[in-house]
């Protein structure tokens, strides 16, 4: 004959086994929600850099561009304006970014610009302050590329 003690202590290890098994299928579950929300913020948050990025991108490569087809001083002037708004969207996403490579982006366009507006300058003056801005936009896009593309939370 089987003891009482010895059906309820299987009774309890019965129920303690179940409890346990639903407790870890649902830190499974939870652990597993939680990765699947971090990885879709990382692809919104890596989509909405990417977007603001391009805007960055095109509207330096806007500049550069009126700057060889010397376009004239008020499209110039427009194309920094545009330059420098998506610059400040950038400096709220990414500060240290907008201070380092934007800023050198800035400098040399603002410098293009100071250099169509004076207009007695050398083209020597001009294609080497165009060169300079070049190089800029080419290691902001290195930068930014970088930004896009961290490695990814585990």
């Amino acid at each position: 004959m089987v003891s009482m003690w010895l059906t309820i202590a299987v009774a309890l290890i019965g129920v303690l086994g179940t409890l346990c098994a639903g407790w870890l299928t649902g830190r499974r579950a939870d652990r597993q929600l939680r990765d699947e929300r971090e990885a879709r913020q990382f692809e919104q948050d890596r989509a909405s850099k990417k977007r603001l990025y391009a805007d960055v991108m095109r509207a330096a490569r806007a500049f550069g561009r009126a700057v060889v087809s010397e376009q004239g001083v008020p499209v110039l002037r427009d194309a920094l304006g545009r330059l420098a708004d998506v610059t400040s969207d950038v400096a709220l996403e990414t500060p240290d970014l907008a201070e380092r490579s934007l800023g050198q982006v800035l400098e040399k366009a603002e410098r293009l610009l100071t250099l169509a507006v004076q207009r007695p300058a050398t083209n020597e003056v001009i294609t080497e302050t165009l060169t300079d801005f070049h190089s800029a936009v080419e290691a902001l896009n290195g930068r930014l590329n970088a930004e896009i593309n961290p490695r990814r939370p585990h």
